[in-house]
């Protein structure tokens, strides 16, 4: 959450930022970015994790709108003067292996809740550097490594697991579906689909 402080007489506020762009967004952010985006259209953070994350995708603006949101692009950038320690990962998985089918990624899906999917083994990793970074596009399976990272993306929370066990931990079905129509949840096609 992002906050701001107004002065109110004497006094100072706390007030979180999303509301104050929408009350005064023209005069904070400017009446390009109101008429263009509708409010802040990028944030950034740093994230600093001991282990990779799991397999995952973040949507564009055509399926993300289909939940009422929208797309999220992302950007990876591994700071020389911020990793001093590599973590448990320094690699972050991209995409699916050449030759990968639609068949075999819903026969990955369809094991979630019966034992370790295995969807990590149709992608690869790439060994992580400081002083250099990625374009993450929407749609782009990727596992985050573990080099402290700054993260500029496009302010959406839209994602989707596609891995079902990440360092001996399940993870709920639910975010698998997160960010999926309800009447599109058992729907394995749809699912799929929104794989590059």
């Amino acid at each position: 959450m992002s906050y701001i402080y107004v002065a109110n007489g004497a006094k100072k506020e706390k007030i979180l930022f999303k509301d104050a762009i929408e009350v005064m967004g023209e005069d904070i952010i400017g009446e390009n970015l109101m008429k263009k985006f509708g409010g802040w259209p990028m944030y950034s953070k740093f994230f600093d994790n001991l282990e990779h994350l799991p397999l995952h995708l973040h949507l564009n603006d055509e399926f993300a709108a289909k939940v009422g949101q929208k797309g999220k692009p992302e950007g990876y950038y591994f700071p020389r003067q911020l990793n001093n320690h590599p973590g448990y990962f320094p690699h972050t998985y991209f995409g699916l292996n050449p030759g990968t089918t639609k068949e075999t990624i819903k026969k990955c899906l369809e094991k979630w809740d019966k034992s370790d999917n295995g969807i990590l083994s149709l992608s690869k990793a790439y060994i992580l550097q400081v002083g250099t970074g990625f374009d993450v596009p929407c749609r782009l399976l990727h596992a985050p490594g573990s080099l402290l990272t700054y993260e500029p993306q496009f302010a959406s929370d839209v994602f989707n697991m596609f891995q079902n066990l990440a360092w001996n931990k399940y993870i709920p079905r639910e975010l698998l579906v997160k960010n999926v129509p309800e009447v599109f949840r058992e729907d394995l096609d749809y699912i799929v689909d929104m794989i590059l």
